[in-house]
């Protein structure tokens, strides 16, 4: 088994590339402190059980609710440098994505809106009201794809960017659409929702629109069970994670489900990317992040993209102190056995002024989001007055964070260059 040292490979895959924000300091702004519940969260993910509504070790509500002690370490640290934030929602962001060729951010909220941010200024350039909170979205290809839903009502706008902003509407989920997903090669389209099913969507290129080609199904094409929360295309591979913490393994040339891992987590699995030499980490709402290394391959038997056991599991730092390295603990702690362990949102990688891979973590019911260095998981400090991000990305060439909030802002953060040599 190899040891974290020897996973310690340089480069991530879910940093943008080829991305500028040239926003002056004097523009920021400091966060107000939101008392909104932290049950909002919970629904948006439709996870409020494993949020820990009635949990063990202090009661009902989210972990930690009850126990959050600003510490030092909920400072930023001295090599990052708060720039300043986008204000235009007003509700929690959802989601975020960079579009390279129009250099232009786009976020979406619970507030049904869709903002389009200019790169280079910092300033909006455009907004559309969807009618209906935004669950997710995704630039590929010259398509704005974003999912929206409001009760048993769902559906996928998809905006032909470079077609005047033309728009059709795809339907066929019911419920919630989670996750979208696109394949580079094939530009098929995947979407994952609370119906347990994967929606495959191909483009008519004599319309310039997408319909459904397929659905992948517990019955019909070895599918989920649960609701699917999480998708990530990676070279000729799709990876799907559940509700369940179930994770499956899709082989895009010919559609099938190559590999199924069962208890992969013991909770909705939030987020999945890719890091390093073809490392798979997933972040879940049971406080784990796990790693799993490249499996023998579809050639083995049976065949295995990655191997069924994880590398190894981190669950946060216990006590005050731990995790080595001069890192610290996180400040939310938790005490096994008593409390349950923060749930987790979402995760990003980024890379420092020095190109050193980092985590960004963000957990429900925190006042941040929490920085770790890779493959050590020492902690590295947070970005401060994010309440419970469920949006973020990374600009490399800028060595710039973004972290979207529940108040409705978008929090940029920046990596200080190194000091020049005397």
């Amino acid at each position: 088994m190899a040891t974290r040292a020897e996973i310690a490979a340089a480069g991530t895959a879910e940093v943008a590339a080829g991305a500028t924000l040239d926003i002056t300091t004097d523009l920021l702004a400091a966060a107000a402190a939101d008392k909104e519940d932290i049950q909002m969260i919970a629904a948006a993910t439709g996870a409020a059980g494993a949020a820990g509504e009635g949990g063990g070790g202090g009661g009902g509500g989210a972990p930690g609710a009850a126990r959050y002690q600003p510490r030092p370490r909920d400072s930023l640290p001295d090599d990052v440098a708060a720039l300043t934030e986008l204000k235009q929602h007003t509700k929690p962001v959802t989601c975020m994505c960079l579009d390279t060729a129009s250099q232009q951010l786009y976020t979406g909220a619970q507030d049904g809106l869709v903002c389009a941010w200019s790169c280079a200024s910092g300033q909006l350039v455009t907004s559309a009201d969807c009618g209906m909170p935004v669950d997710t979205l995704l630039v590929e290809a010259g398509f704005l794809f974003v999912a929206v839903s409001q009760k048993h009502d769902s559906a996928i706008k998809v905006w032909n960017l470079g077609a005047g902003g033309a728009m059709h509407v795809l339907t066929g989920h019911t419920g919630q659409v989670l996750a979208l997903a696109v394949s580079p090669q094939s530009g098929l389209l995947f979407s994952g929702g609370l119906d347990a099913s994967i929606r495959v969507w191909e483009l008519n290129a004599a319309s310039g629109a997408f319909s459904q080609r397929a659905a992948l199904t517990a019955d019909s094409g070895g599918g989920h069970r649960a609701a699917v929360h999480a998708l990530l295309v990676a070279g000729q591979f799709m990876f799907s994670g559940d509700r369940a913490g179930e994770v499956k393994v899709w082989n895009l040339g010919d559609g099938t489900c190559c590999q199924t891992v069962e208890r992969a987590h013991d909770g909705p699995i939030m987020k999945m990317l890719v890091w390093g030499e073809n490392y798979l980490l997933t972040a879940s709402m049971d406080g784990s992040i796990r790693c799993w290394s490249p499996g023998a391959g579809l050639g083995a038997l049976p065949p295995a993209v990655i191997n069924p056991e994880p590398e190894f599991t981190f669950a946060g730092h216990e006590e005050e102190g731990a995790g080595g390295g001069g890192g610290g603990g996180r400040p939310n702690q938790y005490v096994r056995g008593r409390d349950p362990r923060p749930a987790i949102l979402s995760m990003c990688t980024t890379l420092d002024a020095a190109q050193s891979s980092v985590l960004m973590v963000s957990y429900v019911n925190d006042r941040a989001v929490r920085l770790y260095d890779l493959p050590s998981f020492d902690a590295r400090g947070c970005l401060p007055n994010v309440h419970e991000c469920r949006a973020m990305l990374t600009l490399p060439d800028a060595s710039t964070m973004l972290a979207g909030d529940k108040n409705g802002s978008v929090k940029i953060f920046q990596w200080k260059a190194p000091p020049m040599a005397s």
